[in-house]
């Protein structure tokens, strides 16, 4: 998955439950108008979350397609009772590889 694409999936995410949104409501609307994918993978974690399982553990079957510093990331977020802080994190570190990576390319 593109880190262009994570990198406002998660800003967006973090934005919203820092604004007090439910996390299942806030992945779904963070997902909306991006990656279809990722849109498919919020659909499918959304009614998990709902019944109380962990972000980091509902993401457990799509680890293959995330970089692989996200799910600990997430984890830890939610471990602290910082996850919206955890995706800002995570938002910042992808549009960095985004602009390396376009930079790399030039």
């Amino acid at each position: 998955m593109p880190e262009r694409v994570l990198g406002h999936f998660f800003a967006n995410f973090a934005r919203l439950m820092g604004s007090g949104i439910v996390i299942s409501e806030s992945l779904l609307t963070a997902s909306r108008g991006l990656d279809k994918e990722l849109q498919a993978m919020c659909e499918a974690i959304s009614p998990r979350l709902q019944n109380g399982v962990p972000l980091h553990k509902a993401l457990e079957p799509y680890r293959l397609r995330l970089p692989e510093m996200t799910i600990p990331v997430i984890e830890v977020g939610e471990v602290s009772g910082t996850l919206d802080d955890a995706c800002a994190r995570l938002a910042g570190a992808f549009q960095k590889m985004d602009g390396f990576d376009k930079r790399w390319d030039d």
